[in-house]
């Protein structure tokens, strides 16, 4: 799908940020078909995250923190809502 608006006007869904993605996803309740090729789109790009087994400790949150952090920052084309949830939970295991 072919977005006919915005500051991606032109681009493929599958080409825009995730950022962007999610801010169609959750404002766009009037037009039911980008809503759901955003929702489809952000599905596919999450669902590669795999669980693993390996122990929790702070060593490994303060890893994964920053993997997360590296990833969603806003200046990395994340957007602001997802770091300041990445934050948010990051703090909340520290304590």
């Amino acid at each position: 799908m072919i977005l006919n608006f915005g500051k991606f006007k032109g681009w493929r869904v599958d080409e825009v940020p995730l950022s962007y993605l999610t801010w169609l996803f959750e404002s766009l309740t009037g037009k039911p078909e980008l809503r759901e090729a955003a929702r489809a789109e952000i599905h596919r790009r999450v669902s590669g995250y795999e669980l693993d087994t390996e122990p929790l400790n702070m060593e490994r949150v303060k890893r994964v923190y920053r993997t997360l952090a590296m990833e969603f920052h806003p200046d990395r084309g994340g957007s602001h809502m997802a770091m300041q949830a990445i934050n948010a939970f990051y703090e909340a295991i520290r304590q």
